[in-house]
């Protein structure tokens, strides 16, 4: 009796190690594949413009916040692989609407890479020195498009008393004023033709989904970092008139 009690122990323990390691090796596997689906969800911005069904994104309207409501109860439901799964079948963390970000609330760090040269910037290293002025958008986005010759003149006027960055984020649903591609440029990226077409000096940098959940910027958003690294003025969305840039060039003379 003692012998088949301990035959049957080992036994049942064998069993156990053998779950736990197809548990392991199916959470690295699973991992894998919603790193490797984030990572060329991040280069698709810079090789080419992403691919949206245009029925995916109506303006504003009732199918647009069904999306929005779907992903909230998924996130409910506390699992980070059926968000991720799911972020497969819609455009990544598509959020309509503004998260408040209150003035004086510390802004969400970040460090995101240049669309131009891959160099990281880090929101935490631009503390005690200059503010950071932080322009969300997309050249899908024919409200921002509109309003970039404004911002090129803010950013040469002002760029000796402040750090800018434009952010690349979801593309929006418009068509934009970003003409097709050249013959003589078919292999430069969107992001590069869209700076190149617009003449834009502004240090672009690459936005993901963890930016996204923070600063809820689509399809396009405006914020002011102080010196100390929290919010001093919020922009929001500018839909559908555009930013008040005479609001933050008056902030930026008060420096």
């Amino acid at each position: 009796m003692i012998f088949r009690f301990q035959y049957l122990r080992f036994g049942t323990l064998g069993i156990l190690l053998l779950c736990v390691g197809f548990a392991i090796l199916g959470t690295g596997v699973a991992d894998y594949f919603i790193r490797s689906r984030e990572n060329a969800w991040r280069r698709q911005f810079v090789s080419r413009p992403p691919v949206i069904p245009e029925k995916l994104f109506p303006d504003y309207n009732v199918e647009g916040m069904k999306l929005v409501m779907m992903r909230a109860s998924i996130v409910s439901i506390g699992s980070p692989l059926v968000v991720h799964l799911t972020a497969l079948e819609m455009p990544p963390h598509f959020i309509i609407g503004t998260k408040p970000l209150p003035v004086g609330s510390p802004a969400p760090d970040f460090t995101l890479r240049n669309a131009m040269d891959g160099r990281e910037v880090h929101l935490a290293d631009y503390c005690n020195k200059k503010p950071v002025i932080l322009l969300f958008g997309s050249f899908g986005c024919d409200v921002f498009c509109r309003q970039l010759a404004g911002l090129n003149k803010l950013y040469l006027a002002y760029k000796d008393r402040a750090e800018f960055f434009f952010v690349y984020i979801t593309e929006a649903p418009h068509k934009g004023l970003l003409p097709p591609p050249h013959p003589a440029e078919p292999f430069l990226g969107h992001i590069p033709r869209g700076l190149r077409h617009f003449q834009i000096p502004i240090p672009c940098l690459v936005g993901n989904q963890a930016i996204e959940a923070a600063y809820t910027p689509f399809p396009e958003r405006l914020l002011i970092v102080d010196r100390s690294g929290r919010i001093a003025l919020d922009g929001g969305l500018g839909i559908p008139k555009g930013w008040d840039l005479d609001q933050v060039e008056s902030w930026l003379k008060q420096i």
